[in-house]
């Protein structure tokens, strides 16, 4: 027997944590995340790469280029279906492929910090032998302003710093943030 694990009821915070390993693997098998990684490697959007300044993904065929997302893709889907389930009605239903479909979103539409490295350097990243350096021009924020300001409540402090690491201005995070109730 088969589940159909587009169709699961989100119902809470325990629910997202539960499945979120399914909907981070349905994000990174949809044709839409497919295309727009493809469509960085095809046009060099995100400059070359964290690491190959002088790269071009389109046509170093020896090496294979991935996507990094500066919030691991983990932290994104839990912070989106978490504000799904807040701001939802009784009535409505979150569904896994809802939020699935909300992360796409903020990929196509720009909205995540995320950068090109070679396979063998990101997974060296991820295994803590190396880190992106903070001066890096090739580190590409996106619509950043737009993305802080309706997740702002969902974003840890070390979420929030990625930003202030790769230049955002302090003073623009507190701005967006703002400043706690008392």
């Amino acid at each position: 027997m088969s589940i159909n694990i587009t169709e699961i009821d989100i119902e809470t915070v325990d629910d997202l944590e539960r499945y979120s390993k399914k909907i981070e693997s349905m994000i990174r098998t949809s044709l839409e995340y497919k295309s727009y990684i493809a469509d960085i490697i095809e046009t060099n959007s995100i400059h070359q790469g964290c690491y190959f300044s002088t790269v071009n993904f389109s046509t170093e065929k020896k090496l294979t280029f991935q996507l990094h997302h500066l919030i691991t893709l983990y932290n994104i889907v839990i912070m989106t279906g978490t504000k799904m389930l807040l701001e939802k009605t009784p009535e409505e239903h979150i569904l896994t492929w809802d939020i699935a479909e909300a992360v796409i979103y903020l990929h196509l539409h720009d909205m995540l910090p995320v950068c090109m490295l070679e396979q063998t350097l990101h997974e060296m990243l991820h295994s803590g032998d190396y880190s992106i350096p903070e001066d890096s021009p090739n580190v590409h924020l996106g619509k950043y302003r737009e993305f802080l300001s309706v997740y702002k409540d969902y974003l840890s402090d070390e979420e929030l710093s990625v930003y202030s690491t790769h230049g955002v201005s302090p003073d623009i995070l507190a701005d967006i943030r703002g400043t706690p109730d008392e």
